[in-house]
């Protein structure tokens, strides 16, 4: 008797945990749409306080990320264009830009 009245309450709480995330992600796709699950969009970090820093690291950091590599490592050729310059002028966080 215990065991079924277990085995209901367990059957009841995951039907309540699997119709309420389902739920959950319904509302944030309503929310916030599907876009903002793509980890390669960068545009919400443009928006922002105008005495923000965010725009100028991350400016850095994507210039950084799409250049070529070169040695020492952190020299990038393509912000300004016939010199090579190092991310640790772009104010980026050259210990995570490193790995990233």
């Amino acid at each position: 008797m215990y065991r079924d009245k277990l085995k209901n309450t367990f059957d009841s709480n995951l039907f309540i945990s699997v119709f309420c995330s389902i739920l959950g992600v319904i509302f944030f796709i309503k929310l916030f749409g599907v876009r903002i699950l793509d980890f390669t969009n960068t545009d919400w970090l443009m928006g922002g306080y105008p005495w923000s820093d965010l725009p100028g690291h991350s400016i850095g950091w994507e210039l950084f990320r799409k250049s070529n590599w070169y040695f020492p490592i952190g020299l990038m050729d393509n912000i300004v264009y016939p010199f090579k310059e190092t991310i640790v002028y772009t104010d980026s966080i050259p210990l995570f830009a490193f790995p990233f």
